[in-house]
């Protein structure tokens, strides 16, 4: 059975991410970020997140609500950006096509409520690594949280890991105007993205 909601590593206590980073390597005035690992204690996912952001692991009401086996969110008002995390268990998934599940996760961004526009720019597929396929994603989508609210434009960074056990799949977007460093901070978490 799921385990309940469980807050992100806090940091400061020894978890992998917590090293001061400076957001772009050679800027002084770049303000420095920390980092925290995060990790899903159900099923073993784990990614960075600045430690400024706000979020955690998705509830049992919040997962049955979606229709995912687990999850997380994260946000960062500052940072103008948000951090969305899907965990759905799948047997085999690595050895399915790439294409199929591409395109299932691309239809269920753009049927998500608010979305106006979200369209796959770039695609870069690393070589697997053992059995673990991942793929990165380059997007650019338009949000209206509202009617009759302005349209907010955000571009959209995010991997989909395909394991032998299923589809991780973590997305994180920022605003055309974030601050400069939230686009590294964007990089920096699909990178760390690791399948249970």
């Amino acid at each position: 059975p799921p385990t309940p909601a469980t807050p992100p590593t806090p940091a400061g206590s020894g978890a992998v991410g917590n090293v001061p980073v400076p957001s772009s390597p050679g800027a002084r005035s770049a303000p420095v970020i920390r980092y925290q690992e995060v990790v899903d204690p159900a099923i073993g996912y784990s990614f960075e997140v600045p430690a400024s952001w706000q979020g955690g692991i998705v509830s049992e009401a919040d997962r049955q609500r979606r229709g995912i086996e687990a999850g997380a969110t994260f946000q960062s008002p500052p940072a103008q950006a948000f951090l969305n995390v899907v965990w759905n268990g799948l047997p085999n998934a690595h050895q399915m096509e790439r294409e199929l599940i591409l395109t299932t996760i691309l239809h269920s961004l753009r049927v998500g409520g608010g979305v106006k526009r979200m369209e796959e720019i770039d695609r870069r597929v690393e070589s697997p690594q053992g059995e673990i396929v991942r793929t990165h994603l380059e997007l650019v989508a338009t949000f209206q949280i509202r009617e009759g609210e302005p349209l907010l434009d955000f571009k959209g960074r995010a991997v989909v890991l395909q394991t032998p056990r299923g589809v991780l799949f973590l997305v994180c977007f920022y605003g055309f105007d974030a601050p400069p460093e939230t686009e590294a901070q964007g990089e920096r978490i699909v990178a760390s993205a690791k399948a249970p």
